[in-house]
């Protein structure tokens, strides 16, 4: 009875435990920091491939690649009914 009083020492269970619930804290800090900061994290990432397809591709290309993109993302707006983009769709149209 003595020697389980004794040994305090962490199994090996609880260090994986505590690295999991490490992991998890890690990662609900990291989507909550993305969820307010999404527009700049999503900007960074639009204006560093923009800038790696102009060193690339030269200005033209990148501006085709732009486009296309763009075309692409409204098309996908339009089939998942996103309301702000169809508005944004229907004042440019008329």
């Amino acid at each position: 009875m003595e020697d389980i009083k004794k040994s305090k020492d962490p199994s090996m269970v609880d260090v994986e435990m505590r690295k999991l619930d490490i992991r998890e804290k890690n990662k609900a800090t990291l989507f909550k920091f993305y969820r307010t900061n999404k527009g700049k994290v999503n900007s960074l990432i639009i204006s560093f491939l923009t800038l790696v397809c102009l060193f690339n591709f030269g200005f033209f290309k990148t501006l085709g690649i732009w486009v296309v993109m763009i075309i692409g993302y409204l098309v996908g707006a339009y089939f998942d009914k996103d309301v702000r983009v169809l508005q944004v769709i229907r004042k440019i149209l008329n």
